[in-house]
């Protein structure tokens, strides 16, 4: 648990804050409030929360990262984006300003992990990001649809299609920002691990996929993500045990935002007593969520529902003709492994040992990019004999990115 310890220990000095004055970003320099007029990526409100200093971020940051080069200005920024239907909507996220710009400043969008409630949205409780930002990369944290300024929605988990919209819209608020205060944005990078990493993808192939001359990738790095959701949802259906939490959080979702799936009664033994789909409003923590629910994947989803979903995905693997039921369709619809060509360095990561995301899910969108661009690197990674398995939270992957992007920005 080493990672989450680091996060959590940042954050903890976090509370107190500091009267250090930063050098980079104004903190009282205020955005004109606009209206939902049609823009995106419009910045509607900043506001500055605190300073970390350098000394504080060097005493927690992990050996392997080396030593941090500034001090961090924490603001919480507001803008403009659009919601899953397509509706104007005022979304937020936590924009982490190195104290020392440089000329060129080079920028991180990062994708952050599962939340749960509305406490620990970056914009409130800032954990991921601070690491890089320490390291003198200006980082971007969008809060995601349904937390933050967007908190009366039900968090559209593994629906891709938020990720990308909130995400190229903060890029342009970020940006907005920068320009104002006469700093110059350098080379772009995304970067996001677990629910993260799914993200993080997706947001490459939007970025990708739209060619915007002002929203140009330098590079792309990312871990442990449920690129292909049909694969990683077989697995997790067919293991013995798994963690409740993510398998309902995607049924809820999906059951929210698509009319023509099943009841979650249908999909699920026992909602009502598991206090679903309430139970993902916001208001309750990881640890009450899947304290009600089994771990035990026979006595989580319904018999008829396991088996048929095993059956379909096998029976497709072997290459036959299958007909999906709407719940895996959307699966496929929303998986971002394929579809795209990565046009700028990009490497993932995963731990071999991982049993919240298997590895097979990075494996298949490692060979789907792998196979049509020669940009695409991967680095899995195993256990070391004789001691424990790295798990989802103690994957020393999970600052690989940055890592990788500090020797990108030194050659």
């Amino acid at each position: 648990m080493k990672i989450i310890g680091f996060l959590l220990s940042l954050f903890v000095i976090m509370t107190h804050g500091h009267d250090a004055f930063g050098k980079c970003f104004s903190r009282n320099a205020s955005v004109e409030p606009i209206s939902l007029n049609g823009l995106r990526g419009v910045p509607a409100e900043k506001e500055f929360l605190r300073h970390i200093k350098k000394s504080e971020l060097q005493r927690r940051l992990p050996v392997r990262l080396g030593r941090a080069r500034n001090g961090v200005d924490l603001f919480r920024v507001e803008y403009t984006s659009i919601d899953i239907k397509g509706q104007p909507v005022l979304v937020s996220g936590l924009m982490m300003v190195p104290d020392e710009c440089s000329d060129d400043q080079p920028v991180i969008v990062l994708q952050h992990g599962t939340i749960v409630e509305d406490m620990m949205a970056p914009s409130v409780t800032a954990r991921e990001g601070l690491a890089e930002a320490a390291l003198g990369f200006l980082v971007l944290v969008p809060d995601y649809l349904g937390f933050g300024s967007s908190k009366d929605y039900l968090h559209p988990y593994v629906i891709a299609q938020p990720y990308q919209q909130n995400g190229i819209d903060m890029i342009r608020a970020g940006k907005w920002l920068m320009k104002q205060e006469d700093i110059e944005p350098g080379p772009l990078f995304v970067q996001g691990y677990s629910e993260g990493g799914y993200a993080a993808m997706a947001l490459q192939k939007a970025i990708t996929k739209l060619g915007d001359e002002d929203i140009k990738l330098t590079a792309a790095s990312y871990g442990a993500g449920p690129y292909d959701l049909l694969a990683t949802g077989y697995n997790l259906v067919k293991a013995e045990e798994t963690n409740p939490l993510y398998l309902t959080y995607v049924l809820v979702s999906y059951a929210e935002y698509f009319d023509d799936l099943p009841s979650l009664k249908a999909m699920l033994i026992n909602p009502k007593e598991w206090q679903l789909p309430d139970a993902f409003d916001g208001t309750q923590s990881y640890d009450q969520i899947i304290g009600r629910m089994p771990t035990a994947v026979e006595k989580l989803v319904t018999p008829n529902f396991r088996s048929g979903f095993i059956r379909r995905i096998e029976e497709l693997y072997k290459g036959n003709t299958v007909k999906l039921e709407p719940f895996e369709k959307y699966l496929v619809a929303n998986s971002v492994h394929s579809g795209w060509v990565p046009q700028v360095p990009t490497r993932l990561v995963h731990c071999v040992d991982d049993k919240v995301v298997p590895v097979a899910s990075g494996d298949r969108a490692y060979d789907a990019l792998s196979a049509v661009s020669d940009l695409v690197s991967y680095e899995r990674i195993e256990s070391i004999p004789g001691r424990k398995p790295y798990t989802h939270t103690t994957c020393p992957g999970y600052f690989s990115p940055v890592r990788w992007f500090m020797k990108i920005l030194e050659k």
